[in-house]
């Protein structure tokens, strides 16, 4: 069988501050395309297929992108690639493209479109299993614990959805979903042939890469909404001190971006929400605790997984771990933690307990420590919400700007100050 027709783009990266440019020359036929099972009537649309296969060449330049501890940064990056229509492209989805973008990874990208001239195995994915009715609802599910609480929402809230998920726990997916009782799941994966390993990145842009593939599952539907389930602390994206840039995989305004670019580009209203925006990771396992009951509960957490060090077998240098076990250090673990003290799959490394032999590893408790210092000073009687408003970040004012009136300064000091109080509980001090 002779190889498929290359299908090129090219990426030019320029970085700085000290003047650096690379040129990739990519070929988007080397992306193989797993799954499409479960689609809606309306099928693979045109437009939803540039959009993901836009989203997948974005989180392959992200593995040339240098890591946070990098002087050298990414400042532009300027993709030339053709899209099956590339008018569709307008002046205003162009802005919400690039918009979006500069909020996840703080670089400025440009795209020169051209007509596409051949399919690309994109077009050629397998429609078994396709679903006759339409829905309104699409909902975003990895298998993490916010978006397994989100199944429960949904649940409980009589709420019909279409299950979107990028799988790389396929099998976990299926089982949490089969848990809940729910028929329309589309799971999709993609692997890029001669493609780099992961030596730089930041999982900044990854978010974008699920919410296509939700945009596509809601255009195969004709939904009309898109949910992504995210606790308040991490969707607001405020930092426990001013070193840290949090990603901002479900930020208010990621997703009001995200609503502009996929209504523009479809020609119909879709609406990406975050049912969980005010609350703490803790408050929404709870309510799924309440609904489930304790032995039900405990058999669903069991099955979820959050951690960025998954598929890693070293963590922080000298600590090992095994691959598909939760390390309890980075920033999701920490977050997770808080939500089920005393009950949850055992970490490679445990900083509830004083008893693990890393409780008083400076560099273990990097990101606990930072969190624990910015609790104390959050639940601290002499400060209030007035001080708050006055040190809030950037990033936390534009989340009560694109909240649609869901947030105030007031309401995120009261959601912050409750995950304060949480991680105060979960992480004893040396």
């Amino acid at each position: 069988m002779s190889a498929p027709a290359a299908i090129p783009a090219r990426v030019e990266i320029t970085k700085a501050p000290r003047p650096e440019t690379h040129v990739l020359d990519l070929d988007l036929a080397d992306i193989e395309w797993h799954d499409a099972a479960g689609l809606g009537p309306n099928g693979l649309d045109r437009r939803a297929l540039d959009l993901l296969e836009i989203a997948r060449l974005v989180g392959e330049v992200e593995r040339y992108i240098p890591k946070r501890i990098s002087s050298q940064r990414v400042r532009s990056v300027k993709v030339q690639m053709s899209v099956r229509e590339p008018s569709a492209w307008t002046p205003k989805s162009l802005a919400a493209l690039k918009a979006i973008l500069r909020l996840l990874g703080n670089a400025e990208w440009t795209f020169g479109f051209s007509e596409r001239k051949r399919d690309s195995a994109l077009d050629r994915l397998s429609m078994d299993g396709a679903q006759p009715d339409h829905v309104s609802n699409v909902a975003l599910f990895s298998a993490g614990l916010d978006s397994t609480s989100g199944l429960d929402w949904l649940v409980r809230n009589g709420t019909d959805a279409a299950l979107a998920s990028f799988y790389g726990s396929k099998a976990k997916q299926t089982q949490l979903a089969g848990q809940f009782e729910f028929k329309r799941h589309v799971q999709m994966g993609c692997t890029w042939a001669n493609g780099r390993r992961r030596i730089g990145g930041q999982f900044q842009y990854r978010s974008f890469l699920f919410l296509a593939l939700g945009a596509m599952v809601a255009r195969s539907y004709r939904a009309s909404t898109l949910l992504q389930f995210e606790n308040g602390p991490l969707a607001i994206a405020m930092p426990p001190a001013a070193t840290y840039r949090m990603t901002r995989h479900a930020h208010p305004m990621l997703q009001t971006l995200a609503s502009e670019l996929f209504s523009n580009l479809f020609g119909e209203p879709l609406s990406v929400q975050n049912p969980f925006l005010s609350l703490t990771k803790r408050e929404a396992a709870n309510a799924m605790k309440s609904h489930l009951g304790a032995e039900r509960f405990e058999k669903t957490i069991l099955g979820t997984e959050t951690c960025w060090n998954l598929a890693s077998r070293q963590v922080l240098g000298a600590i090992t771990k095994r691959i598909g076990q939760p390390c309890g250090l980075c920033i999701p673990c920490v977050v997770r933690r808080t939500a089920l003290p005393g009950s949850d799959v055992a970490h490679a490394v445990d900083l509830t307990s004083r008893k693990d032999p890393h409780f008083a590893d400076a560099d273990a408790r990097i990101h606990v420590d930072a969190y624990l210092a910015w609790a104390r000073k959050l639940t601290a009687s002499s400060y209030g919400p007035e001080r708050f408003a006055f040190e809030a970040p950037q990033i936390v004012r534009e989340a009560v700007a694109h909240s649609d009136g869901k947030l105030t300064m007031s309401a995120i000091f009261e959601i912050e100050r409750r995950f304060a109080h949480e991680l105060i509980q979960t992480f004893p001090v040396p």
